[in-house]
């Protein structure tokens, strides 16, 4: 079978979409050799270093244009308008937008699509977004759920939020999980080192400095930690809540116990979770939340935040309180921290519930999907 994809976040984004492109692409390669793999981006990039498949024989790549279109708006209407002809043309049978778009003209051309819808959390939570991206993300996402022959939602709450918020019938939405990439594992089986840099023992946040992700409520609930707590390390320096963030830290004599770190890779990103007591993701709202799994896949407890998809990630290898409840989140923090029986019982939890995301299950659910539009036309 011939299957299309648009790679450009598979190309150009290191985190989240990016992530999961590269992660369902590696599992559809070893599990499927037999067919080919169409990725199309106006522009190469240079590959993000945990994708080593980019020499792959049944990977075609496909950048007509990347010597006369300048970057941005020409790129975008290139990605809009150009795809369809170019993959008709190419043989691709199915068409799977993995990140909430199609490109226009693929029933013209009678090529089936699939698209991958993560979230709609600017639809959920509005303020958290400016008008002009939530109009237009909006038109992006209702014009590809309208055309796409199925909708695939990584998780039971983004599906029941495109139901809810688009008016989509429940009938053109396949719930499909995600998987967590190999990398992320208890057993460090990389050549990687470890960070000599970090404290023997550490608590991390992973996330960024956006309101959404709620660093402020993880501050709050580890300032309320006894004295010889360990030092909290949080990840994705950046964001728009960054000056409120320093100030807390500030303003709670945290200073001498926070680590910024950045993760280059996945690799570095597993070395994190592997060495941490416990990691803490207590986002506001996620379409599934990646790194509560990826902890439990490295077999290190996790506390999460009930009121969205987190549950869905973590089943009972995690422990939930409410985001922004940051009494009852010091509390798991100290049972975490203190209470060796009760870490160990979570720890335990951990890789019986990470093996129902493996890449391999995960990819042959996506060919049997496949393999029902092998043939037809829309």
């Amino acid at each position: 079978m011939v299957i299309g994809f648009d790679a450009k976040r598979l190309l150009h984004n290191r985190t989240g979409l990016g992530n999961y492109a590269r992660n369902l692409l590696s599992s559809l390669l070893e599990a499927a050799p037999q067919n080919e793999y169409h990725l199309f981006s106006p522009e190469a990039a240079a590959f993000p270093p945990e994708w080593n498949q980019r020499n792959h024989p049944a990977l075609v790549y496909h950048h007509p244009q990347a010597a006369r279109l300048a970057r941005g708006i020409q790129n975008s209407m290139w990605r809009t308008y150009g795809i369809a002809r170019l993959a008709a043309h190419s043989g691709v049978q199915l068409y799977h937008g993995l990140s909430h778009e199609l490109p226009h003209g693929l029933k013209r051309h009678r090529m089936c699509s699939i698209v991958t819808i993560h979230d709609l959390i600017f639809l959920r939570h509005p303020e958290w977004f400016p008008f002009a991206d939530r109009f237009f993300y909006r038109q992006k996402v209702l014009r590809a759920c309208q055309q796409a022959d199925l909708i695939v939602a990584i998780s039971e709450c983004t599906a029941h939020d495109i139901q809810d918020l688009l008016k989509i019938p429940s009938e053109r939405i396949k719930v499909i999980y995600q998987s967590v990439s190999t990398v992320f594992q208890p057993v460090d089986h990389s050549p990687t080192a470890a960070n000599n840099a970090l404290p023997d023992s550490y608590i991390l946040a992973v996330g960024n400095c956006d309101a959404r992700k709620n660093y402020q409520t993880v501050l709050q609930a580890y300032a309320q930690l006894p004295d010889d707590r360990p030092h909290l390390v949080l990840t994705g320096p950046y964001g728009n809540e960054r000056r409120k963030i320093d100030a807390q830290i500030r303003a709670n004599k945290l200073t001498e116990s926070i680590i910024w770190q950045q993760p280059s890779s996945a690799e570095s990103l597993a070395q994190l979770y592997r060495g941490a007591r416990f990691s803490v993701y207590l986002s506001r709202y996620e379409g599934f939340g990646l790194p509560v799994l990826e902890s439990i896949a490295c077999g290190t407890p996790v506390l999460a935040a009930h009121g969205s998809s987190l549950e869905e990630a973590g089943g009972n290898a995690a422990v939930y309180v409410q985001a922004n409840d940051a009494e009852a989140a010091s509390m798991v923090m100290r049972r975490l921290l203190y209470d060796d029986a009760f870490h160990q019982k979570q720890a335990q939890l951990c890789s019986a519930w990470a093996t129902r995301f493996s890449p391999e299950s995960r990819a042959q659910t996506w060919l049997d999907v496949y393999g029902r539009f092998s043939g037809s036309t829309p």
